[in-house]
């Protein structure tokens, strides 16, 4: 008998212990895919971290914030601890498949507010550097190097800081709508949202993260896990649907 989705999820689910944190796993593989989704336990599963392998190219596809992310007592902290996360979950993967020589990801993140503001656009359209780049030392494609080259040019600087309502403009300024006019009003040479970046693999061994995978974990915790996937599956509603219902719902720490 075929297994169905909802077996499958159980029997490729692991348990990640690092730094006081446990973060549940589940790994799927179809196709010569192998899907890897750190999710957080509340009402539903929803996504923490995702990372897809084929072959020899890897990606992060999202990272968002939820205190359920972690399972244990130590719920996860917003700022650093959220950092330590895709860390830890680039270190799991890079240890699963070491032949793969760098993690790209496109950098779309947003702060969850109303016209959700844009994060790195804002960064580097004032010239700073991007949030994956400050923290996990992501590397710019040729393509978004281009953007760069231009962007960090003081002239360019001093052009798009003429443009701006105020030298001080406060954070949630900078929706979609805003960012995209200042990029026409300086002709930028490409779009600052949505730039490509790479994390590579000894990049990833440089930051250093231990940790203990588990197949199973007791107490409480687990019961609850299981009771979640149960109702949410005794309603009908496809696992893959919950799991991007909130899809780049980027919270806003270390903007």
């Amino acid at each position: 008998m075929p297994l169905t989705p909802f077996v499958m999820l159980f029997l490729y689910m692991k348990y990640i212990v690092s730094n006081h944190y446990t973060f549940a796993v589940d790994i799927l593989e179809d196709y010569g895919v192998h899907t890897y989704r750190f999710v957080a336990m509340s009402k539903h599963p929803y996504p923490c971290v995702q990372i897809t392998v084929y072959d020899d190219i890897g990606n992060i596809d999202m990272l968002n914030y939820y205190a359920n992310c972690s399972l244990s007592d130590k719920l996860l902290e917003k700022g650093t601890e959220s950092i330590y996360m895709l860390k830890t979950a680039l270190t799991f993967v890079n240890h699963k498949h070491p032949s793969i020589q760098c993690y790209d990801l496109q950098d779309e993140t947003f702060m969850d507010l109303p016209n959700k503001p844009l994060i790195t656009a804002r960064r580097l359209l004032l010239g700073e550097m991007g949030w994956y780049e400050e923290h996990f030392d992501a590397l710019p494609t040729k393509k978004t190097k281009q953007i760069l080259n231009f962007l960090r040019n003081p002239k360019t600087q001093e052009v798009i800081r003429g443009k701006l309502p105020n030298v001080d403009v406060d954070k949630t300024w900078w929706s979609a709508k805003n960012t995209m006019a200042i990029c026409y009003m300086i002709k930028c040479p490409g779009s600052v949202i949505g730039t490509s970046w790479y994390i590579p693999q000894k990049v990833i061994e440089g930051y250093n993260i231990s940790y203990e995978e588990n197949d199973y974990m007791n107490g409480g915790a687990a019961k609850n896990i299981k009771r979640i996937f149960t109702k949410a599956m005794q309603r009908k509603i496809p696992y893959d649907v919950i799991l991007d219902a909130k899809y780049r719902n980027f919270v806003s720490f270390n903007m």
